[in-house]
């Protein structure tokens, strides 16, 4: 039998900067802004070492901590990779239900990039920077203020919607809601 085992991961929520500040034994505002800062990696003990650093007393992340909630008992589903970490932490699905186990998974339905649905469906998606217009870049090749234009959409998987052939976004990939679609939803703005 495999073990799996939970791989810890760091996510820091700051609100003081952005948002009401937190402070013991104080009623909380609600908050008006939350950031996400999710740092691919990155474990507690880490964060801690960094912070705990003389010469990072006055760096951003060490400002941001300052005035945040920080998780440092916060676990990445097993078997642990950024891809579901990631969607872990905005939907709160596990891979069971996001159907996203790993940066690289197979699936059934969808066809391979640049086949027009022709051929059979099942393929293994490649949902990480090989997708970038161009992963030699920073900025994946995108144009800035477009987070889309990054992707390079005859490297996705494509499938049948509506009776058309169309490639497959991430976030499309995703079998539930996540919290920038649910933002989105009620008028909000993600980044």
């Amino acid at each position: 039998m495999t073990r799996l085992m939970k791989i810890p991961a760091i996510t820091a929520v700051a609100t003081g900067v952005l948002g009401a500040p937190m402070v013991a034994g104080a009623q909380q505002a609600p908050y008006a802004h939350v950031l996400l800062i999710s740092i691919d990696g990155m474990h507690s003990i880490d964060l801690t070492s960094f912070l705990d650093n003389s010469a990072h007393l006055a760096s951003t992340l060490k400002t941001l901590s300052n005035n945040a909630v920080i998780y440092p008992n916060a676990y990445t589903p097993a078997p642990s990779d950024s891809f579901p970490g990631m969607i872990a932490q905005v939907t709160g699905g596990t891979p069971k239900s996001t159907g996203v186990f790993y940066d690289e998974s197979y699936d059934r339905t969808l066809f391979a990039p640049g086949s027009n649905c022709v051929g059979p469906a099942g393929i293994d998606t490649h949902l990480t920077e090989r997708i970038d217009v161009d992963h030699g870049k920073l900025n994946a090749g995108g144009k800035l203020g477009q987070p889309l234009t990054q992707i390079d959409p005859a490297k996705l998987p494509m499938a049948t919607a509506s009776g058309e052939c169309l490639p497959v976004y991430p976030h499309q990939f995703i079998r539930v809601n996540t919290l920038f679609e649910v933002i989105r939803a009620h008028g909000g703005y993600t980044a």
